[in-house]
């Protein structure tokens, strides 16, 4: 069974990825106000 990339999973992945980047301090004000509005929504 082959799953097609859902809008949820790949809200998941975007999240993971800011996650990462947070982790990693990289200087990138949007992405940090993007992964607020994820964990806001």
């Amino acid at each position: 069974m082959i799953k097609k990339p859902t809008k949820t999973k790949l809200s998941a992945n975007v999240l993971i990825l800011l996650i990462l980047l947070e982790y990693f301090a990289i200087p990138s004000p949007p992405y940090l106000q993007y992964s607020t509005f994820y964990l806001s929504v």
